[in-house]
């Protein structure tokens, strides 16, 4: 009896509701082992559940019955992962592993308790900060202004940022010099126009390494690019897919579809890797939505890294 009741336990446990990982592309592991060499996480422990083909065993057995979804061990697995894709460029079988990882982290979100205090951050910094792009601009704007005015002196002399457990996510703060490249307001014209191009600009990359985004555009318009930087883009929504909260990744998705509106022909060129990866797969997030899935596979089958774009 026990036993049983066991395993309908571990059957209840398995994946349901939305974002469920697509059994089609579990099915497509053959559990070769290519893939060992290419993990971080393989290589740093050597255990077989740290590597690419362990954890989509995990997933498999998930989706089976045979583990429950809220094994510690399974969501030490999917969080473990630093989804680098790295053992997707190795794999003969072509595996898309992260739109797999990123499932399963969603269902861990939707199905396991996270602390008070956790959702909260969570909710404050991928949903509210990073939801809008003015806001972001606005926070990397008063980080600047920390530094200047001398407030970070200040900050670690006193020892406060220690007391706060904040110094060692200080010191990591880039320093801020570029002026941020705004939606709608700057743009790249040559003398012959062969090409129109959009340059998604990014959170990052818009305030932070803003130089290198306008860098872009100049090379873009020195090869016969038109560049524009359309208005009322977002943030691309990769955090918030790495982080099981693919609702509010679908909502960034869609306005982004929205700025971005136009021929097919006309590329959108990013300069981020991480950036690029998640809107090429703005057709998978959105396959599911009518309105916009036709619209989001197209969106997706337009966008070039630079370097892609300039080849």
């Amino acid at each position: 009896m026990a036993i049983a009741e066991t395993a309908d336990l571990r059957i209840l446990g398995g994946f349901s509701g939305h974002d469920v990982p697509d059994p089609e592309l579990l099915k497509a592991c053959v559990h070769c082992g290519m893939c060992l060499s290419s993990c971080p996480t393989y290589r740093m422990t050597g255990q077989e559940m740290s590597s690419p083909r362990g954890r989509l065993w995990m997933m498999s057995a998930v989706s089976e019955g045979r583990m429950d979804l809220l094994d510690p061990a399974f969501d030490e697995q999917m969080y473990q992962c630093l989804n680098c894709r790295a053992c997707e460029a190795v794999c003969p079988s072509g595996v898309k592993y992260g739109p797999l990882v990123e499932a399963s982290r969603a269902q861990l979100e939707q199905h396991r308790p996270r602390p008070k205090p956790q959702v909260a951050l969570r909710e404050a910094a991928l949903g509210w900060l990073f939801g809008e792009s003015n806001r972001f601009r606005g926070f990397v704007g008063a980080t600047k202004m920390y530094h200047k005015s001398g407030l970070s002196t200040v900050a670690r002399k006193s020892g406060v940022l220690k007391v706060m457990g904040l110094e060692d996510a200080e010191a990591m703060l880039p320093k801020l010099d570029d002026k941020p490249l705004l939606p709608g307001t700057e743009s790249w014209k040559p003398n012959t126009v062969t090409k129109q191009a959009m340059l998604f600009n990014g959170c990052i990359m818009g305030t932070v390494f803003a130089d290198v985004n306008r860098a872009a555009g100049r090379t873009m318009a020195h090869n016969g690019a038109c560049v524009c930087v359309p208005k009322g883009q977002q943030c691309c929504g990769a955090l918030q897919v790495h982080s099981g909260m693919m609702d509010e990744a679908r909502d960034l998705a869609r306005r982004n579809i929205d700025a971005f509106d136009g021929p097919d022909d006309e590329a959108i060129v990013v300069t981020a890797a991480g950036c690029g990866a998640a809107l090429k797969e703005y057709g998978h997030l959105l396959h599911e939505d009518p309105e916009y899935a036709e619209r989001a596979a197209a969106f997706s089958a337009r966008v070039k890294d630079i370097t892609e774009y300039l080849a």
